[in-house]
């Protein structure tokens, strides 16, 4: 129906966007990645094509989710992991207000977005990482990582 720039972006939209974005090459979809991904879904390519290339990993229970919505502490993880982000956080220390609130498995990803400048927090000094993206602060984040990629190579 259009771009729709203030829906949520979904786990799968988002890693369409990536792909597309960074021209990454599908390969064949087998469709044995994730459990709830099958092989004539829309975003299958994309999804396996995200798995093959270490951005996606989905959950423990060998499913992806991929029409729920993507929250802000997904999205960081997923930008860490498309390049070398190990040397751009040494010893970063995250100031948020809320920095508790940010799980462990997704710490080096806030730290990582939020050094780079590809994601910021809020005017109340939190990052809310369990909020989902619109579909346009999904493209700017996108748009800024491209740039921050281009300008490190």
């Amino acid at each position: 129906d259009g771009f729709e720039p203030q829906r949520s972006i979904t786990r799968a939209e988002f890693v369409k966007i990536v792909v597309e974005a960074l021209e990454i090459e599908k390969g064949e979809v087998a469709g044995t990645v994730f459990n709830d991904v099958k092989t004539d879904d829309w975003f299958a390519d994309y999804v396996e094509c995200g798995y093959n290339n270490d951005i996606v990993t989905g959950d423990p229970d060998g499913s992806f989710r991929p029409n729920d919505i993507i929250s802000r502490n997904e999205i960081a993880v997923v930008l860490s992991r498309l390049g070398d982000s190990s040397e751009a956080v040494e010893a970063v220390e995250l100031s948020f207000d809320d920095v508790l609130d940010i799980p462990e498995w997704a710490s080096s990803g806030v730290e990582f977005a939020n050094t780079m400048e590809l994601m910021k927090g809020y005017e109340d000094n939190t990052f809310k990482g369990g909020n989902a993206l619109s579909r346009a602060e999904a493209a700017v984040v996108v748009y800024r990582y491209m740039n921050y990629s281009l300008n490190n190579q």
